[in-house]
């Protein structure tokens, strides 16, 4: 069967079938059998329901709708690279396997395992306990519901974390966890090791964030948050609420955002922003300066925690 112009919807029912969109946006569907189905120019959808499938996107940004799962990579289901996305159907535990080109590979119901391999890739797990491993590039993990394994791998990646039970390692590069639920980077449990750079807190919950030995930025958002640097030479900003900020080790830059913040400097010599005649803060050991917009009185034991900070800037 073969389209030709327009956006043509191809169904090869029953049998080895042979399928070609190509010009136009083409719905092509093998049905039963081991079928080889080919977009041609366009973007197409490409539907693979057997194993004995064996498929081409050609030109434009095409996309496999599969029961089975599918290896982009393997130069047998998928006959070449031109394919840039798969979605899962159903809600079997099948997996999806990327190539070379910037993927968005989406899960379904089960247990999914993804890997984006090369380019700056999309993985979405759905729901499920999925696997998502990013590999080369820089990428985008998110492991939708479930209990899921979050690894960056090569590149500056970011991994989304909306439950407790998600588990992630960022791997090489510079790393952001953007969560609705916090996260320790120390624990070993929420994070696997210790490759993990940055966390943005989502949401409007009272979440907190703690940093590692690496130079961290924690942000927060617009609930009541609890950050701690930890080591390193660590960027702690509060966004809105009332937060409580401690950089630990390190020379760090805390600001509170805006609400009344306490603002705790910890070891190393820290900048702390006082934005608000509510914050309260303490530079603890090292030569510390307050940046602030409103004034301070470093004696009056209410701005000023205790007795130091050494520097101001107004």
């Amino acid at each position: 069967m073969i389209g030709y112009g327009g956006h043509d919807t191809l169904y090869g029912g029953a049998g080895n079938d042979q399928l070609w969109g190509s010009d136009g946006n083409d719905l092509l569907n093998g049905g039963i059998g081991a079928d080889t189905i080919l977009g041609g120019n366009g973007n197409d959808t490409l539907v693979m329901d057997s194993f004995g499938d064996r498929l081409s996107g050609g030109a434009g940004i095409d996309v496999v709708q599969t029961f089975v799962g599918i290896n982009l990579t393997d130069g047998v289901q998928a006959l070449d690279t031109s394919i840039e996305n798969v979605a899962l159907l159903g809600s079997g535990n099948i997996d999806a396997i990327g190539n070379q080109l910037n993927n968005v590979l989406s899960g379904n119901a089960g247990h999914n395992g993804m890997i984006g391999y090369g380019g700056h890739d999309t993985l979405y797990g759905g729901a499920g306990n999925d696997q998502l491993w990013g590999s080369d590039g820089n990428d985008l993990l998110n492991g939708g519901i479930g209990a899921d394994t979050i690894l960056g791998g090569n590149g500056n990646d970011t991994l989304v974390m909306d439950s407790f039970g998600d588990r992630l390692s960022g791997g090489a590069g510079i790393d952001v966890v953007q969560t609705s639920a916090g996260i320790n980077l120390t624990d070993g449990v929420q994070a696997l090791d210790t490759s993990i750079e940055n966390v943005a807190l989502l949401g409007s919950g009272n979440i907190d964030a703690i940093g590692n030995h690496l130079d961290n930025v924690l942000s927060g958002n617009a609930g009541h948050n609890g950050m701690i640097g930890y080591g390193g030479h660590d960027t702690l900003y509060g966004g809105a609420g009332n937060d409580q900020l401690w950089g630990s080790d390190g020379n760090d830059l805390l600001n509170g955002g805006i609400g009344a913040d306490t603002i705790l400097g910890g070891n190393g010599n820290d900048t702390l922003v006082m934005d608000s005649f509510g914050d309260r803060l303490s530079g603890g050991a090292g030569i510390d300066v307050v940046q602030t917009f409103v004034g301070i009185n470093l004696t009056d034991g209410v701005q000023a925690l205790d007795t130091s900070i050494e520097n101001v800037a107004l």
